[in-house]
C-alpha cells in the first residue's frame, strides 16, 4: 500500500472516526452527570477535558519537532 494512501486510510479510520466515538463519550458523560444534578462536576469534567487534551496535544507537537530536530 502507497504511504500516501496509508496516511489517508489512517486519518479517516482513526482520526475522523475515533474523534466521534471520542466526543460521544465525552456527551454521553456530562449528560449523565448533568441528569444526576451534579452541574459542577459536568462542568469540571468538560474543562479538565479539554484543558488536558489541549496539553497533550502540545506536549505531542513540542516531543515530535524536539525528536526530529535531532535526527536532522
Amino acid at each position: 500500500m502507497s504511504g500516501r494512501r496509508r496516511a489517508l486510510r489512517v486519518t479517516l479510520g482513526t482520526g475522523f472516526c475515533g474523534g466521534f466515538t471520542t466526543y460521544r463519550a465525552l456527551a454521553n458523560d456530562t449528560s449523565t452527570l448533568l441528569r444526576d444534578g451534579l452541574a459542577g462536576h459536568a462542568l469540571a469534567y468538560v474543562g479538565a477535558t479539554l484543558v488536558l487534551g489541549l496539553a497533550a496535544s502540545v506536549l505531542g507537537i513540542v516531543l515530535a519537532r524536539h525528536r526530529r530536530g535531532r535526527e536532522a
